[in-house]
């Protein structure tokens, strides 16, 4: 759907498809988004986390980047269980004679 609102051929796409369709399209900031840039004819944008997991994996990974799958444990703070794991790029360093780890985490 995307792909053929985006077009600039398409005059008004909120006429081209149904309104709930619509609606849902506005409502989700990235579709809305992609939208706006296909019809600007922009590039698709990324976040630097996704652009480094996809496009430069192997690149990232001859530099020392590594994909980590973290997985919470313990109790939060409302005394809920967090069980939800995420998966961040991380990468030893060295500075000054310690070793740190830096992790980009996804938002």
């Amino acid at each position: 759907m995307l792909q053929r609102l985006g077009t600039s051929s398409v005059l008004l796409p909120r006429l081209t498809v149904l309104f709930h369709l619509w609606g849902a399209l506005l409502e989700h900031g990235g579709w809305r988004q992609r939208l706006a840039e296909r019809r600007c004819g922009l590039p698709e944008q990324r976040s630097v986390l996704q652009w480094l997991q996809t496009n430069v994996s192997h690149l990232a990974q001859q530099f020392g980047w590594r994909q980590v799958e973290l997985q919470p444990s313990g109790t939060g703070a409302r005394g809920e269980e967090t069980t939800s794991s995420s998966v961040v790029l991380s990468r030893q360093l060295l500075i000054a004679g310690q070793s740190y780890e830096l992790r980009l985490l996804p938002l």
